[in-house]
């Protein structure tokens, strides 16, 4: 697939297919350069704090939970399997 780097909805749309084929390391990558791209956006720390938690790895898909929350308070009550 052609990936125009600068276009976060491509990087979005790539890292869910990943999160979908099981390839976390993807999925991470993916969404952490959407989100680097575009930090005003929570929802793309959100997905990434999906897929950590899908990696079993508690600790970051909290701190990538509460990043996500800090910038948009809409979003808290998504993940609430994360929430203390």
């Amino acid at each position: 697939m052609s990936l125009n780097p600068n276009n976060v909805d491509a990087l979005n749309g790539k890292g869910v297919a990943a999160t979908r084929q099981r390839d976390y390391p993807e999925a991470v990558a993916m969404f952490t350069e959407a989100s680097s791209k575009s930090p005003e956006d929570g929802g793309f720390l959100i997905n990434l704090a999906i897929v950590y938690h899908l990696q079993g790895d508690t600790a970051k898909a909290t701190e990538a939970y509460r990043k996500a929350i800090a910038l948009d308070g809409e979003l808290k009550g998504q993940l609430e399997f994360l929430e203390p």
